[in-house]
């Protein structure tokens, strides 16, 4: 059985969170899991995706789907 989830992300220096509105665990590892975004409004992808690029290592934003 897969459960669906609705997560909020606050990015560092960002004032409101992101909202994943459906995210699917794909892979668990204790303290670690893989999530799969399924829907995140066009807003939301676009700042996540700004975060990523600004804030994270470029293998990390490759791997990133949703």
């Amino acid at each position: 059985m897969e459960a669906h989830l609705t997560v909020q992300l606050t990015l560092l220096d960002e004032p409101t969170p992101v909202k994943i509105y459906v995210a699917v665990v794909r892979w668990s590892a204790p303290p670690m899991c893989g999530l799969d975004f399924l829907l995140i409004d066009e807003v939301g992808e676009s700042r996540l995706s700004a975060y990523l690029k600004r804030d994270v290592s470029p293998s990390a934003t490759s791997a990133l789907r949703y």
